[in-house]
C-alpha cells in the first residue's frame, strides 16, 4: 500500500471520530450534552462507539471504554496482536450478509441502530425532503437515491469512511485482507512512539481539540 492510502486510512479515523455538533458539560451532572445531529464516533477499527443504545458519551469516554476492552491482558497497552484481533472481530460483525466482504450499503444497515439525530432535526430533515420532492415533482423531475462509499449519517462527501477507505482497488467492496492491511497501517500511524504498543494517550490523541 502506498503512502497516500496509509495517510488516508489514518485521516479517516481522525476526521470521523470527532463530535461535530454543539456540546457542553452540565454543571450538576458533568455529563456531556449535545443538541442536533451528532457525528458518529468510530474506534480505530471502524466500530461505532456512540448512538442508539450506546448513548452520547464524550469522545474520551467512548475511546477509553474501547481501549479497556481491547486491552485484553489489562497491561495498560494495546499490542498489535490485540489490535488486529479486534479488527478481525469487527469485520465479522460488520459482515452482516456473511459473504466475506463489506459493501457501503451493508455498512449503512450495520450502523443504522447507532444513528443519532434529535427529534427536531429529524422532523426538519423530513420536512426538507418532502419540500424537495414536491419541488422536483412540480418541475417534472424524478428523484432517486444511490449508494455511496460514505454513510450519509456519519460523514460528509469530503471525508473518507473509516471502513470503505480500505478499498484501495476501487472495487466498491472491502475484503478481509484489505481491512487487515488497513488495520496494520492504522496501528502503525497511532504508534507514535514506535514501540509496537498503543498507550491510552496515543489512542486519545484523536479526541484532542474537539471541545469548544
Amino acid at each position: 500500500m502506498n503512502r497516500y492510502f496509509v495517510r488516508a486510512s489514518i485521516a479517516a479515523f481522525f476526521l470521523l471520530s470527532g463530535c461535530s455538533s454543539t456540546h457542553h458539560h452540565d454543571d450538576q451532572t458533568g455529563q456531556n450534552s449535545q443538541t442536533g445531529p451528532t457525528r458518529m464516533l468510530f474506534s480505530p477499527n471502524g466500530e461505532p462507539l456512540n448512538g442508539g443504545p450506546l448513548g452520547r458519551p464524550t469522545c474520551e469516554d467512548a475511546m477509553t471504554h474501547w481501549f479497556d476492552r481491547v486491552d485484553t491482558n489489562h497491561d495498560g497497552f494495546i499490542s498489535q496482536d490485540e489490535f488486529i484481533a479486534d479488527a478481525q472481530i469487527q469485520f465479522q460483525r460488520m459482515d452482516i450478509d456473511k459473504n466475506g466482504y463489506l459493501l457501503a450499503e451493508e455498512l449503512d444497515r450495520f450502523r443504522l441502530p447507532y444513528q443519532q439525530e434529535s427529534a427536531n432535526s429529524t422532523s426538519a430533515k423530513n420536512a426538507d425532503s418532502n419540500d424537495e420532492q414536491k419541488s422536483d415533482h412540480s418541475a417534472g423531475k424524478h428523484g432517486g437515491s444511490s449508494n455511496s462509499s460514505h454513510s450519509s449519517d456519519t460523514s460528509s462527501s469530503d471525508q473518507l469512511d473509516p471502513v470503505m477507505s480500505a478499498d484501495t482497488k476501487n472495487e466498491f467492496k472491502v475484503t478481509p485482507d484489505e481491512f487487515m492491511t488497513q488495520a496494520h497501517n492504522v496501528f502503525a500511524g497511532l504508534d507514535t512512539e514506535h514501540n509496537g504498543l498503543l498507550s491510552r494517550k496515543e489512542v486519545l490523541t484523536s479526541c484532542e481539540d474537539k471541545h469548544h
